[in-house]
């Protein structure tokens, strides 16, 4: 009863936080989800005592006799595993308060945990009945004898130790699963990155607004390096920048005060015709009505000063009258001057930026002339299109000369796709560190497993000299102790397995699905790491087990009276 009403009071302080927090919290589903976990918890206790006073010592169902003492503890831990699991996959047409909340980081957090735990108790319950089904097994008892119940039987003995065993194998196995699955789908999704950073424009110039590229009107008189000039370039392309603030109407009876309030700064880029004449940056969506394809939709931005295309970032983050779904297509932006914002233009969204544009380009892309003239813009990037056949080398030997000639000018030049590729590896690289961490926390484990396997030696030594003395040689007992620990460790690796596929599967369908990615799992990667747990876990225990084979019945025996 103490337990349930601890559990329901923590069910019912998540509950209250639903009502507390504000409608916009990453809190509001994570919470609603342990209201959830905690009232299930809650009425197991309730459960049993009510199970407890209505069956017998001993009662019948679907013909069958059963002991209440074994049944009850199997019975709770299996029905509370599949209420977990049926809450956590609850869809939203039959939890419709749930479909009001997103899911957000802090939702997994609880859904990997209690996803873990109902693994765990549902093989817990299960285990003896897989034991004695393998037990039974004519082919198996002939080729092993009495070793394979016998060797399970420990485990079984004592469900607490196996299950807290399990539960830490599980955890450790489904984190590093769950974060390998992370990164191997991160790299399917950042593949095209390259592409949608650079799309027809291979290097790029950057100056900055308090040194602008102060360049002449006419490319030829730019300072080419030596055996350089712009014949050598597809497309060259100098684009202005400067900070605007956004608002969603124009309001002329608004103060200076009031528009600052309302207003929220961002980035703004003019382009020029030789970018859109080239095709600019891929987008992910545009007004098919005003354009049949990216570089119609370019061209229109560039000859008009009433349209403008935003990045992904904006269109994600920035809320038109006060909505959370984001700029929509055909929306209308006020831009006003920085520094004046009673300087202001309305322009409409007809295009949207691909993700990957803002490893090189953010911003609100506009006519040039508009974003020079209204909000003093000044040059501060120039786009570098080369052939194709240029490799990676040469493109990085032509950025290093260009940054040599234009050195007076205070540009730095960069390939585009050597700038993306490093952040990936950047971020693969600290995907590693995290996954190399969790290993280690399993080589702890595994070690603590040696340590509890040479403990429970010690402490069975009298059993094994009884099973020595019945005739069990030193292959049998070995083995019965390598098939204990393999019971042990491989029922938690596969629960982690399992439900780490599932619940990356389930952030796949949140974060990567609606993104066009396919579902990838390391599955190379997830059979070497659990075959590799497993070979750690014989080296670990290889000692103890190897001492109880050795030990002399006569010996275990001495003292017992």
């Amino acid at each position: 009863i103490i337990v349930s009403l601890s559990l329901f009071s923590g069910s019912i302080f998540f509950g209250v936080l639903l009502l507390i927090l504000d409608s916009e919290s990453e809190m509001l589903h994570a919470s609603w989800m342990m209201v959830g976990y905690l009232t299930i918890l809650g009425v197991m206790p309730i459960i049993g005592f009510v199970l407890f006073y209505i069956l017998k010592p001993k009662f019948k169902l679907f013909n069958m006799t059963f002991s209440r003492a074994v049944f009850l503890p199997k019975f709770l831990m299996t029905f509370c595993a599949i209420s977990l699991f049926l809450w956590t996959s609850l869809p939203e047409s039959i939890d419709p308060i749930r479909g009001n909340y997103e899911e957000t980081r802090y939702s997994f957090i609880p859904l990997g945990i209690f996803s873990v735990a109902a693994g765990v108790l549902i093989l817990t319950s299960i285990a003896p009945v897989i034991a004695r089904i393998i037990g039974k097994s004519g082919r198996l008892v002939k080729r092993f004898g009495p070793v394979i119940p016998t060797a399970l039987a420990y485990p079984l003995s004592k469900p607490l130790r196996s299950s807290l065993v399990v539960g830490m194998f599980s955890l450790t196995i489904f984190s590093v699963i769950v974060l390998a699955g992370f990164s191997a789908q991160f790299e399917v999704y950042s593949n095209s990155f390259v592409e949608e950073a650079q799309g027809e424009f291979e290097l790029l110039g950057t100056g900055n607004l308090e040194r602008p590229l102060d360049l002449d009107s006419n490319v030829n008189n730019w300072p080419w390096p030596e055996n350089i000039s712009q014949d050598d370039f597809d497309a060259i392309s100098l684009l202005h920048f400067n900070y605007v603030k956004v608002s969603n109407q124009i309001n002329e009876q608004a103060t200076s005060k009031e528009l600052k309030q309302n207003a929220s700064r961002y980035i703004v880029r003019g382009i020029d015709e030789n970018f859109a004449e080239h095709g600019g940056l891929p987008l992910i969506a545009w007004d098919e009505s005003l354009g049949q394809n990216e570089k119609e939709i370019w061209q229109l931005v560039s000859e008009n000063e009433i349209f403008a295309i935003v990045d992904s970032a904006f269109a994600i983050s920035y809320n038109i009258d006060g909505e959370e779904n984001g700029v929509q297509l055909g929306d209308v932006l006020v831009l006003h001057n920085n520094n004046n914002l009673a300087v202001e233009k309305e322009v409409i969204v007809v295009g949207v930026l691909e993700e990957g544009s803002l490893l090189s380009l953010s911003g609100i892309f506009v006519q040039d002339d508009l974003a020079e003239q209204y909000f003093s813009a000044e040059p501060t990037r120039i786009m570098f299109s080369i052939p194709e056949s240029k490799s990676l080398e040469e493109r990085k030997q032509l950025s290093r000369q260009l940054e040599t000639s234009f050195v007076d000018h205070g540009m730095q030049v960069y390939v585009i796709e050597e700038e993306v590729l490093e952040i990936q590896s950047l971020i693969f690289a600290i995907f590693s560190i995290f996954k190399a961490f969790l290993a280690l926390g399993l080589i702890v484990g595994i070690a603590g497993l040696g340590v509890v396997t040479m403990r429970s030696v010690s402490e069975r030594q009298h059993q094994t000299g009884v099973l020595r003395a019945l005739g069990f040689d030193k292959g049998m007992i070995l083995f019965g102790y390598i098939l204990e620990l393999t019971w042990i460790s491989l029922l938690g690796m596969i629960n982690g397995v399992l439900v780490a596929i599932l619940f990356h599967y389930q952030l796949y369908q949140v974060l990567w699905s609606e993104q066009g990615s396919q579902f990838t799992m390391p599955w190379m990667e997830m059979t070497l790491f659990v075959i590799g747990s497993y070979l750690l876990v014989l080296l670990f225990t290889a000692l103890p087990i190897r001492k109880a084979s050795q030990i002399h019945p006569a010996e275990a025996l001495r003292d017992v009276v």
